[in-house]
């Protein structure tokens, strides 16, 4: 994730700062960004909770959240957040580094890297793994019981929870009914 303009960071102190020109890595997790100079430099991972990269056209309009939870598997992750609201979606894209075969015709060896994204349901900075996005996975993770109410809003809306945007928009559905509650 890139963005051309200022953006603010939480640091784990609380403490926000501003940086422009800053791209997040995928494979490292390290945080880069420009200064004054356009000299390239890297932020202690351990200072960075969250991120947030703003459109560069509008100042108003969030690109992205990264966040990072306090999960022990995955304490130097940023995952991105999908949706306000108390139960949000997660996304989280780890890359990794292949080496590819020999290729004796042009004399050489390729590397190449494999995105992977994993989907959680985050929860009071809880994070349940999902196994894929679909129904009974999301339901699962949420531990909901009595579906009847679930049912009707998903039939309703013509909704079937099989990919980001419906997810999303179930849990903004979701989140409201819990709060009513």
């Amino acid at each position: 994730m890139e963005s051309g303009c200022s953006f603010p960071f939480y640091r784990s102190t609380g403490n926000k700062i501003k940086l422009p020109k800053v791209k997040l890595n995928f494979y490292t997790n390290d945080v880069h960004y420009l200064n004054e100079k356009n000299e390239e430099f890297t932020l202690v991972k351990k200072l960075i909770d969250k991120i947030v990269f703003i459109d560069a056209t509008d100042s108003s309009k969030s690109m992205g959240v990264f966040k990072r939870f306090k999960d022990p598997e995955y304490t130097h992750e940023f995952f991105e957040i999908l949706n306000g609201g108390n139960t949000q979606l997660v996304k989280m894209v780890q890359v990794t580094l292949r080496k590819m075969d020999y290729n004796q015709y042009r004399n050489e060896s390729r590397n190449r890297f494999i995105p992977k994204t994993k989907y959680f349901i985050g929860t009071n900075n809880v994070l349940v793994r999902l196994s894929g996005l679909n129904k009974s996975a999301i339901l699962s993770a949420l531990q909901i019981i009595d579906t009847h109410e679930v049912d009707e809003w998903l039939k309703s809306s013509k909704n079937k929870l099989k990919n980001e945007k419906e997810v999303i928009g179930f849990l903004s559905f979701y989140n409201t009914i819990i709060k009513q509650r």
